[in-house]
């Protein structure tokens, strides 16, 4: 099984043109590879030498229906699905297969981190009041764990969309730096909050006048 335009196991889409594709039983060399692209680019397809017969031979000229025909006549035709879909698609892929040094990547990272602050904020500010500190914060990363996973698996169901542990682990961060940020602010708060009070004169009673 070929497939042509993506990766059957995750939606690692790329921006360009297909204007053929050629598939030889053997390796070419520097030269011929050099010729194919020339008489490619000038002539629409790529002239063939007799000891080079491709075993498949796709100009992608149609320019309509959902068939590309094989001009070697062997009849090993592509098909363009009617629904975009991944046909293997990867749940849950590690997190080590994930990784790169791309921009992107750690663009969606920082946006993964930033995202579930507030989560880890708010709910560990709530579960405070009736927790221990420790209950507390385990029971607000055990929450943006389960659905940071839950939103894993949900994407899986969505063709255009990633399933993979490195948003669990970005978000399991956010969220325990949500809980860290209310632990760290809280007595600011509260300093600020008796300055406040103390430096304010409170308010005198006056007695109305009969």
């Amino acid at each position: 099984r070929l497939v042509v335009g993506d990766s059957s196991g995750q939606p690692d889409s790329w921006s360009g043109r297909f204007f053929g594709l050629a598939i030889y039983g053997r390796q070419l060399n520097a030269n011929e590879v050099l010729v194919h692209y020339s008489t490619w680019s000038r002539t629409g397809r790529p002239t063939v030498g007799a000891d080079e017969d491709p075993l498949a031979l796709y100009l992608f000229n149609e320019h309509n229906g959902a068939v590309i025909h094989d001009q070697t006549g062997r009849g090993i035709d592509l098909q363009i699905p009617e629904k975009y879909q991944v046909l293997d698609k990867i749940v849950l892929e590690p997190f080590w297969s994930e990784f790169s040094m791309s921009r992107s990547y750690w663009s969606a990272a920082l946006k993964n981190i930033i995202g579930f602050v507030p989560l880890g904020f708010c709910f560990y500010a709530w579960r405070s009041m009736s927790l221990s500190p420790k209950r507390a914060a385990l029971a607000t990363i055990v929450l943006g764990t389960t659905v940071s996973l839950t939103i894993e698996i949900l994407q899986a169901l969505l063709p255009m969309r990633q399933s993979g542990m490195s948003d669990i682990i970005t978000n399991t961060l956010g969220t325990s730096i949500g809980v860290a940020s209310y632990r760290i602010l809280l007595p600011l708060l509260a300093r600020c909050s008796r300055w406040f009070s103390f430096s304010i004169p409170p308010e005198k009673s006056r007695t109305p006048a009969l």
